[in-house]
């Protein structure tokens, strides 16, 4: 069943060629790529009907499935075309599946309909761990609608779409510029896309982006900050985790988000060095956790790094330091700054109890 989801690239492809398919099945949790594919099936409907085009949304979690019916099957009186979207197209009940399967059968004529998957909802499950509603569903939408997964991008192809992203928006940003960017950011294109029009912006109408550019907006930024402070911390360099803790203070960021992302981090590695060590493969591991490559590589350092009982006596520390915090008044730079220092240092093994 993988084989037969398209990706992003097929919907761009696929309507640069022609006109667009009756029926789409969106699911996947990269919600920037799914809004921009809706988008762009949008302007191509548009084009079609040289801009005469009827857009309805019907949410499953506030509306009936009927309005979604009314709407799909009667063409628009008003425009030359109509694009009908589900949302939460997972709410669809049995009940309802041969209504809808009867609408898949014989859509109406100059209509596009997209069935809209929340971005939680995993397509891919076993089929074990599947209902039987689930299989049924999935199996209709898989013979009379296009299927597309979209996942988060990795590596190069996160790398590709952003530099189009770039020069498609009239961005001064190079591709070297562009891999920086997600280095220290990670891998969610809301963040990114977001930090590249704030370049933009800031360098001004066709000014080429300095990687000067580049390092003073995102020291401002808590997201690249935060990630370089457990870089940092993964493999226990507590000068440059002193110096990103002092940035994070210095931008105003509460001392509680940041015990939050550290909690979150050990945690993390407790969970990788648990799926390591019941034989996951990276890949399993990525999907699993849903990190990006440069966070597995971070959490494997910290696991050469920390033992089993450190992990749980950094979480316990992080606990009582956020207890103190929220019972009692401290000073939070001088408190942040011992609790770096004890993550750490190595915890001290206790002494072998003597036989008796």
């Amino acid at each position: 069943m993988a084989d037969t989801f398209l990706k992003y690239w097929d919907i761009e492809n696929r309507l640069r060629k022609g006109r667009p398919a009756p029926v789409y099945s969106f699911f996947g949790e990269e919600s920037f790529l799914r809004r921009r594919a809706q988008r762009l099936l949008h302007e191509s409907l548009s084009s079609a009907a040289s801009g005469d085009l009827d857009r309805q949304v019907v949410d499953l979690k506030e509306q009936p499935f009927g309005n979604f019916l009314n709407a799909a099957r009667t063409p628009s009186l008003m425009a030359a075309f109509q694009l009908i979207i589900l949302k939460n197209a997972e709410k669809i009940t049995p009940a309802l599946l041969p209504k809808l399967e009867a609408l898949l059968l014989r859509p109406a004529a100059r209509t596009c309909t997209v069935l809209d998957f929340d971005p939680s909802y995993n397509p891919m499950k076993k089929a074990s761990d599947q209902s039987q509603h689930e299989k049924k569903l999935l199996a209709l939408l898989e013979g009379h609608s296009e299927r597309y997964l979209f996942s988060r991008l990795k590596d190069a192809g996160l790398v590709d779409f952003l530099s189009k992203h770039a020069q498609e928006s009239g961005y001064r940003l190079g591709r070297e510029s562009v891999t920086y960017l997600v280095d220290r950011l990670g891998g969610d294109l809301e963040l990114i896309a977001s930090e590249m029009e704030k370049l933009h912006l800031s360098a001004g109408p066709g000014r080429d982006i300095q990687p000067a550019d580049l390092e003073k907006l995102l020291v401002k930024n808590p997201h690249a900050t935060i990630f370089d402070m457990l870089d940092c911390l993964a493999v226990r360099q507590l000068g440059k985790a002193y110096q990103r803790l002092d940035t994070l203070l210095e931008a105003g960021e509460h001392p509680l988000g940041i015990l939050a992302m550290l909690s979150r981090f050990y945690q993390q590695v407790m969970m990788f060095r648990s799926l390591r060590q019941n034989g996951k493969t990276e890949n399993e591991i990525l999907h699993q956790m849903r990190l990006w490559p440069k966070q597995y590589r971070t959490l494997e350092l910290a696991c050469h790094h920390y033992g089993p009982a450190e992990l749980w006596h950094n979480l316990g520390l992080i606990g009582r330091v956020e207890e103190e915090y929220k019972s009692v008044h401290l000073d939070q730079r001088h408190h942040m700054e011992l609790l770096l220092v004890r993550l750490c240092r190595p915890k001290p093994e206790r002494p072998a109890r003597a036989e008796a």
